[in-house]
């Protein structure tokens, strides 16, 4: 996963070569003080000396920047309208940063460039970016942006902003239809009865189960690479599942940071933090893709098709394990528990009990299930059901039916998956 970039540039305005109307009453007054200062020494000289230069400069910086527009006051009523639809990012930037956002976001949205900035803080101006980049997957055209440090007489006057597009404005409309056309299709499936959760585990399976981890695929920053293509890396998963849940009525947002691979290194990397009734959640959808239950597909014991859900609704410290995020706003403590994947399914296991294994076991065999997934809260539960179940054999007891058993144990994920054939 990398970022959007951004550019810094420096503007300064010669002197003017010929005044415009105006000036010539302004040339009137200062030989007025000129004349004044010959009458009183060099120390009023220069101080007159000094008025001039300050005039001249402020009268230039004033047509200077009168070249460059702003985001007018209509333009901005008409982003804050969208942003205050549930904009997380945007809800957590102060007041003034806030208005920033809105001048950015209207600018980008309308391919605009050399924007004058009211912000005389490029780090300002860099925190309303990445906010926004975090609250619209739909900017899928902006890869960047530059900002430009606009000087007269070796004083900043102004900034102003141009974003850095990936297309033209036709290419994207283009693009966006191809979009919306492709999300359309897959929200057809989407469950129209069911609950926050159900809309977001349906958007979760179907990209796991239909986008590859392609770090060469094309577009892989943004929504293209899975709505086009099927193909993408960890910002363009993000992105996706934003996006869909978005549409869904599911408040999200984009969080990037760092994790930690399945080597154990420390990688750029990009997921979500998804409401649902009311309490925060923290969502992965590129490790939906096989992390800690690849030796279940290596095995044979689940297909191609396994989707892992250790990474669906965890709280911050479930998260922070293994996440550690980089956000340009503050993000929340997410201790609720309730959709945490395996919590809700009935698949957690907080103490070792066989009766309620044996009633799972019914339950799976019951629903056709091929396996039965079984989630442990720490290392001593899991080791707890390891020996019970297997090196003592309970598991026959649990289920009179079985007469061979065959399973995976994941230590890392603290799982179990147990083949009901």
């Amino acid at each position: 996963m990398r970022g959007a970039g951004r550019d810094s540039r420096r503007a300064a305005a010669g002197a003017a070569g010929r005044l415009p109307r105006g000036g010539r009453r302004a040339l009137a007054c200062l030989a007025a003080c000129l004349a004044a200062a010959l009458l009183t020494g060099c120390q009023a000289v220069a101080s007159v000396r000094d008025a001039v230069r300050e005039t001249l400069i402020e009268k230039q910086a004033d047509i200077y920047a009168g070249q460059f527009e702003e985001v007018t006051e209509e333009e901005l009523a008409a982003a804050r309208e969208k942003a205050a639809a549930g904009d997380y990012a945007y809800g957590q930037l102060p007041a003034e940063d806030q208005k920033l956002y809105l001048e950015l976001l209207s600018a980008l949205e309308g391919y605009r460039s050399e924007v004058k900035l009211r912000s005389m803080d490029p780090e300002q101006v860099d925190r309303a970016y990445q906010a926004i980049m975090m609250d619209h997957p739909e900017l899928f055209y902006v890869e960047g942006y530059v900002i430009t440090e606009h000087m007269v007489g070796g004083q900043t006057e102004f900034y102003t902003f141009s974003g850095q597009y990936s297309y033209t404005p036709e290419e994207r409309d283009e693009k966006q239809a191809l979009v919306d056309e492709a999300v359309a299709d897959i929200l057809r499936g989407a469950p129209a009865d069911g609950g926050a959760y159900e809309k977001e585990k349906y958007v979760y399976d179907y990209l796991v189960r239909h986008t590859v981890y392609d770090e060469s695929a094309p577009d892989n920053q943004n929504i293209l690479s899975v709505f086009l293509n099927g193909a993408s890396v960890c910002q363009g998963y993000a992105y996706a599942t934003q996006y869909l849940l978005k549409e869904l009525g599911i408040p999200c947002t984009t969080v990037t940071g760092t994790a930690l691979n399945p080597e154990g290194k420390n990688v750029a990397h990009a997921w979500n933090l998804v409401m649902l009734d009311g309490e925060y959640y923290y969502v992965d959808t590129t490790w939906g893709d096989p992390v800690a239950g690849q030796e279940a597909v290596d095995s044979g014991l689940v297909d191609e098709d396994y989707v892992n859900y250790d990474y669906l609704n965890l709280t911050s410290e479930q998260m922070g394990a293994d996440h550690t995020p980089n956000a340009a706003v503050p993000l929340p403590e997410c201790t609720a528990e309730t959709y945490n994947y395996y919590r809700y399914e009935g698949l957690w296991y907080e103490a070792y009990d066989l009766e309620l294994v044996a009633k799972r076991l019914e339950a799976a065999r019951a629903a056709g299930q091929e396996y039965l997934t079984m989630k442990f809260p720490d290392q001593q539960t899991y080791e707890t059901y390891i020996e019970n179940l297997f090196d003592r054999q309970e598991i026959f007891q649990a289920d009179t039916s079985i007469r061979q058993i065959s399973y995976i144990a994941d230590p890392s994920s603290r799982m179990l998956l147990i083949s009901l054939e």
